[in-house]
């Protein structure tokens, strides 16, 4: 008798924990015209639920409990109006804890997203995936990686049918290939012509292709068999064979450095990164830039940045955004995360958006700046992890608003023909960060404006 009462003690309390702590109800979204789209949404809840109710007209579900937010459960990657910030079509990347890490257009209004997911719609895509501009999955571009593979960068060369792929893995479509290798366009098969990869355990964080000529950064000390510290460059000019070029054999960088952002401007390379005492003075830290020949760094240019820089962007003007962990850079000491100089002066601007923790990746759009990383407050106004600032007055863009859930970051934007592409380790976008009584709209699992938070909550 006393095991019987017990187990029914068990069973309820099972009960109750699981109703308390999940909350995954499910309605469908707007009718889309996309093929492969998200066909279903689940609410995404963090914290306890207990209770909820719905609408007379069935539109809209009232939630009672103790959390700090409440949206769509969207995955890592979405889509948004570049003006309004109004959600548009996506497809849910992934499920669990995966991570979307970079995404480039694909030349004609699509995209190829990349990171740590294994599907992406209701369709099997390892790592790496390409949508059509119709939103339409190209399922015909299916390449497989390792089961610990992470994807970083991306570089499309359209002409030559090819897509780089940089990361950290150690196999691509079952054979061999350490975190660099290119890919055809047509079907993500291997392209022979391209077996240049960097050293076990390295890592590809940014590329860029310029005059048939692949440079890359990262945390490496061979390239090609070859020995190559943090960058280098390999000649892809031909469509039989890949060549190592002498770029970055004087091994300027040193041997535990890491570059993670890469810009080509003017002749020079520029380099930002976690890398510190470099050039003839000992005295150049995290950004330097390097001849684009031979990879001579240029010991007169100092932007003098006090810590890691994850990436750096030069509009046509000469003006190079980076984007880091650090305080101060360009002379300002009070220019922390986010900064813009004059890579003539090596000053800089005073162009502050005025950012409260680290940015990861950078997009200059024609007037606008686009980033991403762990920030919460742009200019004094909140701003989770993405955000747009003027880029004359580095002010912030009113209705752009991602709002995803908390503990996550943000690792990639970019903006084309007025969307916004947005990836990172979130898994809700659009959200509220309501504590205790929510509205939520059925059919879109969006929060609506009724939203209160209290200092504690009931249980009803």
């Amino acid at each position: 008798k006393d095991a019987s009462v017990f187990a029914i003690f068990i069973f309820l309390f099972l009960v109750a924990i699981v109703s308390a702590v999940i909350l995954s109800v499910r309605g469908l979204p707007a009718a889309s015209a996309h093929p492969n789209t998200l066909v279903e949404l689940d609410y995404n809840i963090q914290g306890i639920v207990h209770d909820m109710v719905i609408s007379d007209d069935g539109e809209t579900h009232y939630v009672s409990g103790n959390f700090s937010y409440v949206g769509a459960t969207t995955g890592p990657g979405v889509i948004v109006n570049a003006t309004t910030g109004a959600l548009g079509e996506y497809h849910k990347i992934g499920s669990g804890s995966v991570s979307a890490r970079v995404v480039i257009p694909d030349g004609s209004g699509g995209w190829y997203v990349a990171g740590t997911f294994t599907t992406i719609g209701n369709v099997s895509q390892d790592r790496v995936a390409h949508i059509h501009a119709d939103g339409s999955i190209d399922t015909s571009f299916n390449p497989t990686f390792d089961s610990f593979a992470s994807i970083y960068s991306l570089v499309l060369d359209s002409a030559a049918g090819r897509l780089y792929v940089g990361g950290s893995f150690t196999e691509v479509n079952g054979q061999s290939r350490d975190s660099l290798v290119a890919l055809q366009t047509a079907n993500g098969d291997l392209v022979n012509a391209f077996e240049l990869d960097v050293n076990n355990f390295g890592t590809v964080y940014d590329m860029e292709i310029n005059s048939g000529t692949l440079y890359i950064t990262g945390n490496f000390n061979v390239l090609g068999g070859s020995s190559r510290y943090a960058y280098g460059a390999i000649d892809v000019s031909s469509s039989t064979t890949s060549t190592l070029t002498s770029f970055g054999d004087s091994l300027q960088m040193g041997l535990f450095s890491t570059g993670y952002g890469l810009e080509i401007y003017d002749g020079y390379v520029y380099i930002g990164g976690y890398f510190f005492g470099i050039g003839s003075g000992f005295d150049i830290n995290h950004a330097a830039r390097f001849d684009i020949t031979e990879g001579d760094i240029d010991n007169s240019w100092n932007i003098g940045v006090d810590s890691t820089v994850n990436d750096i962007e030069i509009d046509d003007t000469g003006i190079l955004y980076a984007g880091g962990g650090f305080s101060g850079i360009g002379g300002d000491s009070g220019q922390g995360y986010l900064g813009a100089v004059d890579v003539t002066t090596e000053l800089s601007t005073g162009w502050n958006p005025e950012l409260n923790a680290s940015v990861e990746d950078i997009h200059i759009g024609s007037d606008t700046i686009y980033f991403a990383g762990s920030f919460d407050t742009v200019n004094n106004e909140t701003r989770y992890l993405g955000a747009a600032v003027d880029k004359a007055t580095g002010l912030v863009n009113t209705d752009l608003t991602f709002a995803p859930n908390s503990g996550s970051t943000g690792y990639g934007i970019i903006e084309q023909a007025g969307e916004v592409y947005f990836v990172g380790s979130f898994d809700s976008i659009g959200g509220a960060r309501c504590r205790g009584l929510v509205g939520i709209t059925v059919d879109t699992g969006l929060p609506t404006s009724f939203c209160h938070s209290f200092t504690s909550m009931g249980s009803t």
